[in-house]
């Protein structure tokens, strides 16, 4: 929304401007003077504009008078719009003199600062199991603040990779605060496997990664934490 350009908008936001800017400059962010001199522009735009549309009026210099005189008025409104926008003047000051205001824009939600606590809590064959856990409220069952999820990586070896590397397979994303993960079966029993998770916030931005936790295949239940 800005000023308007149309004839009778234009009269219309402009009678509502004059009227407020006059009355209380300083309630937006103006000062006498400035309001001084767009009345003068303001009245004669008004006045053109309302003999080129009376009744019967066909008269070229009279649109013309108009036209020049609401190009006059429109450099002055924009100037003075503008001031007002970026001014300190409260929303509802600025709504009545017809300054849109403008949407705040949302807070960026940072991802969670620390790496999820991550445990290993079974390993049946070639499937282990995880629990997550806030690493600053380890007993609470809630993802951490900003959490919308987690992204859980996988690799088998013996080294694994940094966590931001391409050698980890990702094998998906979850609400949950239990993984599951099932180790493809050409892995040699007893290979040593890791997992590690990051959370992710609304806009897919991460947190840290934990330290990877490892496991070997088909060895029964374990216990580990990152």
């Amino acid at each position: 929304m800005a000023v308007p350009t149309k004839d009778a908008a234009l009269a219309e936001y402009s009678t509502n401007f004059k009227t407020l800017g006059t009355a209380n400059p300083t309630n937006f962010s103006l000062t006498a003077a400035q309001m001084t001199s767009y009345g003068t522009l303001h009245t004669a735009f008004v006045t053109a504009y309302n003999l080129a549309k009376a009744a019967g009026s066909k008269s070229k210099a009279l649109v013309m008078s108009k036209n020049d005189a609401k190009a006059a008025l429109l450099v002055f409104a924009r100037d003075l719009y503008g001031i007002i926008s970026a001014s300190s003047t409260t929303n509802e000051n600025k709504t009545l003199i017809g300054v849109h205001v403008r949407k705040t824009e949302p807070t960026p939600v940072p991802p969670p600062a620390l790496a999820p606590l991550v445990t290993l809590t079974t390993v049946t064959g070639r499937v282990a199991r995880y629990k997550l856990a806030d690493a600053q409220f380890p007993t609470s069952r809630r993802k951490p603040l900003n959490a919308e999820g987690a992204t859980i990586l996988s690799f088998v070896g013996a080294n694994p990779p940094p966590a931001n590397s391409s050698g980890w397979k990702i094998e998906g994303q979850t609400g949950r605060m239990t993984v599951t993960v099932q180790f493809p079966n050409t892995v040699t029993p007893g290979t040593a496997c890791w997992v590690t998770v990051m959370w992710y916030n609304r806009r897919g931005e991460y947190s840290p990664a934990c330290a990877p936790v490892q496991t070997y295949l088909q060895i029964g239940p374990v216990a580990a934490a990152a």
